[in-house]
C-alpha cells in the first residue's frame, strides 16, 4: 500500500488524546506527513510524545496507514538526525525521546505481531527495525550498550530467527539486515552463547541458500502484493513484471547482508577455536552449508555480489590459527607461570583446531576446496564483464567505463576468494592425518597454480591485454583489514593473509613437508612435478610445466626475504600492525622450509642457507613490534618460538649468539609486562 494520508481501511479508531496539557492541540490520528513531522518535532521539546506515540501503535486493531506512516517518519528523522556518515557521536533530543519512549519494546512487539493477514505491522515493523539500527549507529557507545540491553531483553535474537523463517518476504530482508546492523554497531557477538552463534550462522546460511523464487511467488499472491512499494523504495504502482525482475536482486543484497553478519559476528573479536568447535559441535553441517555459499555462481540479477568471497572470509577465520600461541614449544619446568598458561592456550586452542580440520575433511571438505578454487579458476574476465554490462543496461545501477572498479571489484573478490582458500588448504596441511595422498596429490595442484611467477607492480598503460589485467588484480591482492570497525574502539585485522606471492610457496612448501614426513614424496611429486625429486629439468614436449621442488625452495626463501624487508620499511614508516603481519608472513613461509629441512633430515639444508636465522629474526621482531603495540602476551608467544627455533637448528644453521640473547631479553620483558598487568 503507498505511504500516503489516505485511510485506505475506513476511518481510524477513535484513540483517546493525551494527557499533554501544554500540546492538547496535536492531532495524533492525523497522518498526513506534515502533522506527522510536526507531532515529531514536538517530541524534541517534549519527550512523553514519544511515549504516547509508541503506546498508540500497540492498540488493537490500530490503523495500518497510521501505523505505517508514524514508523516511516520516525525511521526518517533518526535517519536525519546523523551527521552524514557520523557514528557513535551520541543520541539527539529525539533519538533519546524515541529511546525513553519505549521505541524498542514498542517495534519488537509489532514485529512479533506482523504477518500477511496483519500488514500493518509488517510495514510497521519493517521501518521501525531499520529505525533502531539507526539510533543504534547514531548512540554513543554507553547508548549502544542501552540499547542492546532492551533488544536482547524483549528476545531479539528469538524473534528475528523466527522472523527470517517466515513468509513475508521483507520481513525476512528486515530481520537479516537488522542483525547485521546489530551485529556491528552493538557488538552482539560478546553477550551471545555458542549455541546461539550457531542458530544465527545456520539460520543465515539458510537464507543464502533458499533463493529469490518463494519471494517471486509472494507478489503474485493478492494478500501479500502491497510489498511492492517496499521492495521498490517507491510510493506508486510498480508493473508487476517490474517488480518480479527486481526481487531476485533485492533478496541478493540481503544474501551479503546475512554473511557479513555471520563474519562480524566470528570475527570481532575473534572467536576462539574452542568457541568455534562448540558452535559445529551444535551444528556440524555449518561447514558445508558455508562452502555452498562459497560455490554460489555469478547471476545475472546481481552479477557484482561477492557474497561468495565473504562465505570464504568466515571459514578463513575459521581456520586460521592464531600465529603468536607457540604450539612447537614443548613444557618445561622452568618455565614461569606466564609461560605455562600461554603453552596451556596454545595446547587447548589447536586441540580444537585440529577437530575441526577433522570436520572438515570428514565431510567432503576436500572436494569442496576444489571446487571452489575451480569456480573461479573457469570463469573468464569477459563473462564478467558482459553481466556487469547487462546488469547495467537491466537494472538503474551507475553507468560504469570499461576497466572500471566494478569489474575491477569483481576480480579483488575472486582475489580475496583464492587467498582464503589457500589459507584453509595450508591450515589443514598442519593436520593432514585425515587426508588421504590421492586427495593430497589433488590439492597439489592448487599450490602450483598459485605458485606461478607474477609480477608485483604492473604497468597498466602498458597493457594490451586486459585479461593479464584482471589476473594480476586477482592474484597480486592481499587481505589485512579488520572486521567493522568502530568509532572509538579498538580495531583488529581479524583477516590477515598475505598475496599469493607468499601463499602460493607457502602452500607448496607444506604440501612437499608433509610428503617428506610420510615419506612419499618421491612417489607424488616425480609423476606430479615431470621430473625426478633432484632434477630442475622439464620433460620436454610438456605443456603445463610446474614449478621444480629446488625452484620452489628458491622461490620461497626469496619470498621471506623480500617480505621481512618489506616489515622493516614498515617499521621505519609506523605502521607497526602491517609490519608485523608481514613479518609473521615471512615466518610462516620460512618455518614451512624449516619444516621440509627436518622431515628430510637436513637433505636440502645446503640449499637453504640461513633459512633458520632468517626465521629466528622474522619472530623475532614481531616479538618486538608486539611490545611497542603494548601486547605482550603475543611478544611472549613469537619470542618463546624464536628462542626454540634457535636453540634447535642444526650446526651448519647455527644461529648467532647475539640474536638468541636479544630474543631472551624480549621475553623477559613481555612476562615483565605480563606480570603486572
Amino acid at each position: 500500500m503507498p505511504l500516503d494520508a489516505s485511510h485506505a481501511d475506513g476511518d481510524p479508531p477513535e484513540i483517546p488524546s493525551p494527557i499533554v496539557h501544554s500540546h492538547a492541540d496535536i492531532n495524533f490520528l492525523d497522518t498526513s506527513i506534515p502533522n506527522i513531522k510536526a507531532v515529531l518535532q514536538r517530541a524534541e521539546s517534549c519527550p512523553d510524545v514519544m511515549t504516547y506515540i509508541f503506546g498508540s501503535l500497540l492498540k488493537p486493531d490500530q490503523n495500518p496507514n497510521l501505523l505505517a506512516q508514524y514508523c516511516a517518519q520516525i525511521r526518517l528523522r533518526i535517519i536525519q538526525s546523523r551527521a552524514g556518515t557520523a557514528r557513535a557521536f551520541g543520541l539527539n533530543a529525539f533519538g533519546k525521546a524515541c529511546f525513553d519512549g519505549g521505541i524498542v519494546k514498542t517495534i519488537l512487539a509489532l514485529v512479533k505481531e506482523a504477518s500477511f493477514e496483519w500488514h500493518g505491522a509488517c510495514i510497521g515493523g519493517y521501518f521501525g527495525l531499520d529505525a533502531i539500527s539507526h539510533l543504534a549507529k547514531t548512540g554513543s557507545m554507553h547508548e549502544r550498550d542501552d540499547i542492546l540491553d532492551q533488544l536482547l531483553e524483549n528476545d531479539l535474537v528469538d524473534l528475528l530467527l523466527v522472523k527470517i523463517k517466515c513468509p513475508v518476504g521483507i520481513m525476512r530482508q528486515a530481520a537479516v539486515t537488522t542483525l547485521n546492523a546489530i551485529t556491528a554497531e552493538c557488538l552482539l557477538a560478546k553477550r551471545l552463547t555458542p549455541v546461539d552463534l550457531s542458530r544465527i550462522t545456520t539460520s543465515m546460511c539458510e537464507h543464502v541458500l533458499a533463493g529469490p523464487a518463494s519471494f517471486i511467488d509472494e507478489v503474485d499472491s493478492r494478500k501479500s502484493s502491497w510489498q511492492d512499494h517496499l521492495i521498490m523504495g517507491t510510493a506508486t504502482d510498480t508493473p508487476l513484471d517490474s517488480v518480479k525482475m527486481y526481487i531476485p536482486r533485492y533478496y541478493a543484497s540481503s544474501q551479503e547482508s546475512a554473511l557479513v553478519a555471520i563474519l562480524t559476528l566470528v570475527g570481532r573479536p575473534a572467536l576462539t577455536k574452542q568457541t568455534w568447535l562448540e558452535i559445529l559441535q551444535h551444528n556440524p553441517n555449518i561447514i558445508p552449508m558455508l562452502f555452498k555459499c562459497t560455490l554460489m555462481r555469478r547471476t545475472s540479477w546481481y552479477p557484482e555480489s561477492v557474497a561468495d568471497g565473504i562465505a570464504c572470509e568466515v571459514l578463513a577465520l575459521l581456520f586460521h590459527f592464531p600465529p603468536h600461541l607457540p604450539r612447537h614449544v614443548p613444557p618445561h619446568p622452568t618455565h614461569l607461570p606466564e609461560e605455562r598458561a600461554i603453552l596451556d592456550e596454545a595446547a587447548a586452542e589447536w586441540k580444537a583446531m585440529k577437530e575441526i580440520i577433522g570436520l572438515l575433511t570428514s565431510s567432503g571438505g576436500v572436494e569442496n576446496i576444489k571446487s571452489v578454487w575451480a569456480k573461479f579458476r573457469d570463469e573468464k574476465w569477459q563473462t564478467v564483464n558482459n553481466m556487469l554490462f547487462h546488469a547495467r543496461k537491466t537494472f538503474i545501477v551507475p553507468v560504469i567505463p570499461p576497466r572500471d572498479s566494478s569489474v575491477r571489484g569483481g576480480f579483488l573478490n575472486r582475489g580475496v576468494a583464492r587467498l582464503c582458500i589457500l589459507r584453509i588448504i595450508t591450515t589443514v596441511t598442519y593436520e593432514a592425518d585425515g587426508i588421504t595422498d590421492t586427495e593430497l596429490r589433488a590439492l597439489l595442484h592448487i599450490g602450483a597454480n598459485a605458485t606461478m611467477p607474477l609480477p608485483e607492480t604492473i604497468d597498466v598503460m602498458s597493457l594490451n591485454d586486459q585479461e593479464e589485467y584482471y589476473t594480476w588484480v586477482e592474484r597480486s591482492h592481499e587481505l589485512f583489514k579488520d572486521i567493522c570497525t568502530l568509532q572509538g574502539t579498538p580495531s583488529e585485522r581479524a583477516l590477515a593473509i598475505p598475496s599469493q606471492h607468499i601463499m602460493g610457496p607457502l602452500l607448496s612448501t607444506r604440501f612437499l613437508a608433509v610428503m617428506a614426513h610420510r615419506g612419499t614424496i618421491q612417489k607424488v611429486i616425480e609423476p606430479f612435478f615431470m621430473g625426478p625429486v633432484n632434477s630442475g629439468a622439464v620433460t620436454p614436449g610438456a605443456t603445463d610445466a610446474k614449478p621444480m621442488p629446488q625452484n620452489i625452495f628458491a622461490k620461497a626463501q626469496s619470498r621471506v626475504t623480500a617480505c621481512k624487508d618489506a616489515a622493516a620499511r614498515s617499521v621505519e614508516s609506523h605502521q607497526l600492525e602491517y609490519a608485523r603481519f608481514l613479518y609473521v608472513s615471512a615466518a610462516e613461509l620460512a618455518s614451512a622450509i624449516v619444516d621440509f629441512d627436518v622431515a628430510t633430515k637436513q637433505l636440502r639444508t645446503h640449499s637453504i642457507p640461513e633459512i633458520y636465522k632468517l626465521l629466528v629474526i622474522c619472530l623475532g621482531n614481531a616479538a618486538e613490534v608486539s611490545l611497542r603495540l603494548g601486547q605482550p602476551e603475543r611478544a611472549l608467544g613469537y619470542a618463546m618460538s624464536a628462542i626454540q627455533v634457535g636453540e634447535n637448528a642444526p650446526p651448519c644453521q647455527a644461529v648467532d649468539e647475539s640474536l638468541m640473547k636479544k630474543n631472551k631479553r624480549r621475553k623477559e620483558a613481555a612476562i615483565n609486562s605480563l606480570s603486572l598487568s
